[in-house]
């Protein structure tokens, strides 16, 4: 059962994508295109996970699932992709969107190996 749907990022998409064609900073203009395919890339494995999701689970009445989630505490923000409620627990799950080879460590934190780079995420 689906209790929440994926929010649309495309007003974001939007004001980022004028933004870049308004700018006329080549520093600002490099910030700006980082940012905006940042939110296209995510968005859509977003809305890739969202729609696997749903496909599987909508018609089970045994699992809820909620999307795109924000929570705000004491001036600190968090944003939830994914949430599956079960009788036997809560899964939160996040969508990420690599062109690296992604790496699982031994203490559970996630490291990227780009062409010349390697990030811990």
């Amino acid at each position: 059962m689906i209790l929440k749907e994926i929010d649309s990022k495309e007003k974001e998409i939007k004001v980022l994508e004028r933004l870049l064609k308004e700018s006329t900073n080549d520093k600002q203009k490099v910030l700006i295109k980082k940012d905006l395919d940042n939110l296209k890339n995510g968005y859509i494995k977003e809305k890739e996970n969202s729609y696997l999701l749903d496909f599987e689970y909508k018609d089970n009445e045994n699992i809820h699932v909620i999307h795109d989630i924000r929570l705000e505490y004491k001036g600190r923000t968090a944003q939830i992709d994914h949430i599956l409620l079960t009788r036997l627990g809560i899964e939160v799950l996040e969508s990420k969107s690599f062109s690296g080879e992604v790496t699982i460590k031994s203490d559970n934190s996630i490291e990227v190996q780009y062409k010349t780079r390697k990030i811990a995420q």
